[in-house]
């Protein structure tokens, strides 16, 4: 079976929306897939139930303004760090980072199903810089996926 591997870089980048998209993205992300150019509407919320960190979602639109893809992060701790992002699922009780990635048919149905690759890729997500009177986070972010599912 040939593996398919999805890798992102990214520096996080705020700037305004459009207002066809919902109202709570905060801004767009850019990133390389794949060394080519990638953007997202990206918002973030405390990481609720667990309530350990924060989780950062970053959807991506297609020509018709469906939702096509999603990228997230979760248990991203509100320090100045580097964060290591496991393998584990989002879910799990534990305080590790997590990240997913899929792709969405029609808006709403499942897709393509990614789990981070820990092969030859460090995947990890830094931030740096947090305000704990306003929110704010700025920070970066490496990760590699493979298919694991249709």
């Amino acid at each position: 079976m040939k593996k398919i591997i999805i890798s992102f870089t990214l520096i996080f980048w705020l700037v305004s929306c459009e207002d066809e998209f919902p109202n709570y993205y905060w801004g767009e992300a850019t990133a390389l897939k794949n060394g080519e150019p990638w953007m997202g509407l990206i918002y973030a919320r405390p990481n609720e139930p667990y309530g350990y960190g924060f989780v950062v979602l970053i959807d991506v639109y297609n020509e018709h303004a469906i939702l096509s893809e999603n990228l997230n992060f979760s248990k991203i701790p509100t320090k100045v760090q580097k964060n290591r992002i496991d393998t584990i699922r989002a879910r799990v009780d534990t305080m590790l980072t997590a990240a997913s990635y899929y792709t969405l048919i029609g808006g709403d149905a499942l897709g393509d199903v990614f789990k981070v690759y820990n092969g030859e890729f460090e995947n990890y997500v830094t931030v740096t810089a947090y305000s704990e009177v306003t929110g704010e986070v700025r920070g970066q972010f490496a990760v590699a996926f493979i298919f694991v599912e249709r």
